[in-house]
């Protein structure tokens, strides 16, 4: 069973080779695999090639997904704590508190480096 994390980018990947013939290899394992002490992901991002038909020269695919890797402010970690589903909590609640977008907000910041 594919992690529900990488089902969107799977899809992305799949519609760029049917629809424009694009090739995109990706390793999510820096998002994906979990250190088995902490269960915190490796990384904060994934990198990629893109690779187009014909003579067009390679493109870089980078994608940044809000995971934790232990490395985060003690505000987010503070968070998490409180909310031990962060940060893959539920959309099915649109209305953030201030403390938990902030959280999502700073983490973000946090991941691009």
């Amino acid at each position: 069973m594919m992690m529900p994390y990488v089902e969107g980018l799977a899809m992305a990947v799949r519609r760029c080779r049917i629809d424009f013939g694009v090739e995109i290899e990706i390793d999510t394992s820096p998002i994906t695999q979990r250190n088995a002490a902490t269960t915190l992901c490796l990384s904060h991002v994934a990198e990629g090639v893109i690779k187009y038909p014909g003579a067009a020269p390679a493109g870089r695919r980078i994608y940044v997904k809000t995971s934790l890797n232990g490395d985060e402010p003690v505000d987010i970690r503070e968070y998490k704590m409180q909310n031990p589903k962060f940060p893959q909590q539920p959309t099915c609640d649109q209305f953030f508190t201030e403390e938990q977008f902030e959280s999502y907000r700073k983490l973000g910041y946090h991941s691009l480096g």
